[in-house]
């Protein structure tokens, strides 16, 4: 193949990847989609210009476009980020996506945070998470700490601790200590101890340590 043709070839392969479509990848480019199309078809090779452009988008070096590099570590290690709606937050170091033994405490102190009500999302962070409203409907994974208002209808999971309000209707995994306002009918594990107000309704709430509750109220179902 000359390299032309293996310039193309790669941008065909790296678009489908990534799930865009020819008008999509022309819209980021600032060109006609038609322009694409002949790329691909190898009828016609992209300006020199748009190459470091068409890198940044796909990720990938230069070197990899034009055939001179075998695929990169990104690539291996992107499967198991799948390519789907849901947001993961981690870190590179160059090209390569950083594990969690290996980031340093400094790095640890990196925070995703998100301004407003948070529902109807899936995030997967090595970071912590700090939600300035509730989480709602929502599926959240951090490696480190979760601080959030009311947490409801959500399935969380948090390295170290949860700060929050209210919990309902949720299941909560934390790995260290929790503190918080009311939890309602929400099963609650956590690594360390629970400090919060009432406690009602759960089907299951337990701590390594001790829980601290101001009171806890179980119906007859619940009872035994």
């Amino acid at each position: 193949m000359t390299v032309n043709e293996i310039i193309c070839s790669n941008i065909a392969e790296l678009r489908k990847k990534q799930g865009l479509s020819q008008e999509e990848l022309a819209g980021m480019l600032d060109i006609t989609f038609q322009a694409v199309s002949k790329w691909e078809n190898q009828l016609s090779c992209p300006d020199i210009a748009l190459i470091p452009k068409i890198a940044e988008i796909f990720q990938v070096s230069i070197d990899f476009l034009f055939g001179k590099e075998e695929r990169n570590t990104i690539e291996k290690q992107s499967a198991e980020w799948p390519n789907d709606n849901n947001l993961y937050a981690v870190i590179f170091q160059g090209h390569r996506i950083l594990k969690k033994e290996e980031l340093t405490d400094e790095l640890s102190e990196i925070q995703l945070k998100y301004d407003g009500e948070m529902q109807g999302m899936t995030i997967k962070s090595y970071f912590s998470i700090t939600v300035q409203e509730n989480i709602y409907d929502s599926t959240i994974q951090s490696g480190t700490h979760i601080t959030c208002a009311d947490i409801t209808d959500s399935k969380i999971e948090s390295g170290t601790h949860i700060t929050c309000a209210d919990i309902t209707d949720s299941e909560i995994e934390c790995r260290a200590h929790m503190t918080c306002a009311d939890i309602t009918n929400s099963q609650i594990e956590s690594g360390a101890h629970i400090t919060c107000t009432d406690i009602s309704y759960c089907d299951s709430v337990s701590a390594q340590t001790f829980i601290n509750a101001a009171s806890v109220f179980q119906d007859e179902k619940d009872e035994g």
